[in-house]
């Protein structure tokens, strides 16, 4: 199973890593990880699973107009 990092308001895919990889770093890094995969993973059927994250540029445009936050969609 593939897990995809994509941007929550954008869409775009950042990165993919295969489960046994986060496995491992969860299994190494137990308390910086902890709760990972329980707070931003959905369970689909599909051949990957995605998580949703924050990109730069979103990130840096949230930045610049703070008053985004309050919107439910900035990017039409």
């Amino acid at each position: 199973m593939v897990i995809r990092y994509t941007c929550k308001h954008c869409q775009q895919t950042i990165g993919t890593m295969r489960r046994e990889t986060l496995d491992r770093l969860k299994d190494r890094n137990a308390d910086i990880l902890s709760g990972l995969t329980d707070d931003v993973l959905f369970q689909h059927e599909a051949p990957f699973t995605p998580i949703q994250v924050i990109c730069e540029d979103c990130e840096q445009t949230l930045r610049d107009h703070p008053h985004y936050h309050e919107l439910d969609h900035f990017i039409q």
